[in-house]
């Protein structure tokens, strides 16, 4: 008798495995960057050791772009004497970088000295506690489409300083303080909520010269002694298609105070 064919042994088996594929590679967006040339040199790196990085450059030139987002800054940036500093955000088109000076807020963020330049465009400036941007003799600032915000340039060691009758320069503009030639040129920027015990916003000294234009508003300032918003000491101020409103002085100029040969032209 033919004896059934035995069932065929199974075959092993296994659990599917399922296959991952490898990510592609890719890159976060840098913090800061520094091109010289169109070449980038340095990046990954704080807002205040890419400067260190641009000043140790012996290139004249040095630019600085910037990832979009808020960048806390801890320390003060000198830029060095002679030296041309450009900063904007790495994507032109995109929104206003912000540098904040909130962890601390007693120092300025820049302080640009003798001869160099400072370009700064597309930039939040707030919360620094020693006026945010100083020039030194004879340098240049321009500020295109910046904001500068919080900034306060007054100390309780100013108040010794008025009772004595004594004008104390580091407490004269809470945003931007020019001195001895300095210059600036602000366009299509906005300095609010500022505070110093002379020029609440902007203190110009000793043969300086400030042009405000573009519509650049100039609002809601404050200074405890004069000039809510400008004042400026042996110094030009000239203003151009520009808003300065809503600024307050317990003394003198809510908006505006000359002191010396300090002149001014408002169009």
């Amino acid at each position: 008798v033919a004896q059934p064919s035995p069932a065929p042994t199974p075959l092993p088996t296994s659990n599917p495995t399922t296959l991952i594929p490898t990510p592609l590679p890719t890159t976060s967006p840098t913090a800061v960057r520094v091109l010289v040339n169109g070449v980038v040199i340095a990046e990954n790196a704080s807002v205040e050791s890419t400067f260190r990085v641009c000043e140790e450059l012996a290139a004249a030139h040095c630019t600085l772009e910037l990832n979009e987002g808020g960048h806390v800054v801890n320390s003060p940036i000198a830029i060095g004497a002679g030296k041309t500093v450009t900063l904007r955000p790495q994507k032109a088109d995109g929104p206003k970088i912000l540098l904040d000076g909130s962890s601390s807020g007693t120092f300025p963020l820049f302080t640009v000295n003798t001869g160099a330049v400072l370009d700064v465009k597309q930039v939040v400036i707030e919360n620094f506690g020693a006026t945010a941007i100083i020039a030194e003799a004879g340098a240049d600032v321009q500020l295109d489409d910046v904001s500068i915000t919080h900034g306060s340039a007054i100390r309780s060691s100013s108040r010794r300083l008025a009772a004595a009758g004594a004008f104390d320069p580091d407490t004269c503009g809470g945003a931007l303080r020019l001195v001895d030639g300095a210059t600036a040129n602000l366009s299509r920027s906005e300095l609010r909520s500022n505070r110093a015990r002379h020029g609440g916003a902007l203190c110009l000294l000793n043969q300086s010269k400030l042009v405000v234009d573009r519509c650049t508003r100039v609002e809601e300032n404050q200074a405890v002694d004069g000039g809510g918003a400008i004042y400026a000491s042996d110094s030009v101020v000239e203003v151009r298609d520009a808003q300065i409103t809503h600024n307050y002085a317990l003394y003198d100029g809510g908006g505006l105070a000359l002191d010396g040969a300090a002149n001014a032209s408002l169009v």
